[in-house]
């Protein structure tokens, strides 16, 4: 059996599939968290004009790409993909925003991930749920930084206001790695109160991206948490794109190259070693580099000796001090 008749024979046996068309299925096991399939995802009481939002990784375990479709059963929610078809045991994300605006009370929304290829299709059914309450505002309805190398301090506010018979106050916030969290009491009326909501960026916030939510405590106490969404990436000063490299399937002897680019965020660097090579993989390039570069275009070369699988991290070590990490997977059989 060629190795092509392999993959369709695993992807077939784990799929299960009884009929070409199935309400759930095999899907699900893409769409999991923990190990656990996403049934429902509650963003629990909101402020009306709340941007909730939620990521959810999505991995094609299958030997055979994918390619995806989402409805939802409701207009006050959008589902989106980072990438409309995975290749084998590639990640991406399904990102899932409600919009408060568009509806009060409680609310409940239904969403459809068809999963498809040209002979089978299967359908992950999750539901996300969410309270608004008319009584608090938030504006913005999220906090977007965007791109934000790591270092540098912007600072965004949201200012929520109350209306209502309540003495109301915001009595705490979070503990962040991310944030320093200012509360400023904007005024206080009668049966209306407002505060603004600051968020610094901390110089040593951890790279990466985030889609989260900050839950500032209240003395309300049928609602005592009040959510702020936020997006937000932090980039790394030194970072390698892709951090991933996948040969594949290969021979033994036959040599496959990648080529990956190693970022400085703006500044010129020289890369000083890379620690884990080894197992058939070598940099083609000189290594220490000669000249500073912001931007250094490597080629990752993969010659297996023996068959079997590989996968190893490689590190690049740089003159400014920080380094930045490499995955290598592939998988070598004998001639």
């Amino acid at each position: 059996m060629n190795r092509r008749m392999f993959g369709w024979a695993v992807f077939l046996m784990l799929s299960s599939v009884g009929s070409a068309q199935e309400p759930v299925g095999w899907a699900h096991k893409l769409l999991a968290v923990d190990g656990k399939p996403v049934i429902e995802h509650d963003f629990g009481t909101a402020p009306r004009g709340t941007q909730l939002q939620q990521r959810f990784p999505v991995t094609n375990i299958y030997s055979v790409p994918l390619t995806f479709q989402l409805r939802v059963s409701c207009d006050c929610t959008t589902v989106t993909m980072n990438r409309q078809t995975l290749q084998p045991k590639e990640t991406g994300y399904l990102d899932v925003l409600m919009d408060t605006r568009r509806f009060a009370g409680p609310k409940v929304v239904t969403v459809f991930m068809t999963v498809v290829h040209p002979q089978y299709t299967s359908t992950a059914v999750f539901n996300v749920k969410a309270v608004c309450r008319t009584d608090v505002t938030l504006n913005p309805g999220a906090v977007n930084f965007g791109i934000v190398p790591r270092g540098q301090t912007p600072t965004a506010a949201v200012d929520v206001d109350y209306a209502g018979a309540l003495n109301w106050q915001v009595t705490g916030v979070p503990a962040s790695d991310l944030f320093k969290i200012d509360v400023t009491e904007r005024y206080r009326q009668p049966g209306r109160v407002g505060y603004r909501i600051q968020l610094t960026l901390k110089p040593d916030a951890p790279a990466g991206s985030y889609k989260q939510e900050l839950a500032l405590t209240t003395n309300d106490p049928g609602s005592p948490s009040l959510p702020v969404p936020f997006e937000l990436t932090v980039q790394s000063s030194l970072a390698v794109f892709p951090d991933t490299v996948r040969f594949g399937s290969t021979k033994v002897g036959v040599a496959s190259d990648y080529k990956v680019s190693v970022r400085g965020a703006g500044k010129p660097f020289r890369i000083t070693g890379v620690d884990g090579l080894g197992d058939g993989v070598a940099i083609v390039e000189p290594i220490p580099s000669t000249d500073a570069k912001p931007v250094h275009i490597l080629t990752i070369r993969y010659l297996p000796s023996a068959a079997g699988n590989l996968g190893k991290k490689i590190t690049f070590q740089t003159d400014i001090g920080t380094t930045a990490q490499l995955t290598i997977e592939g998988t070598a059989a004998a001639q």
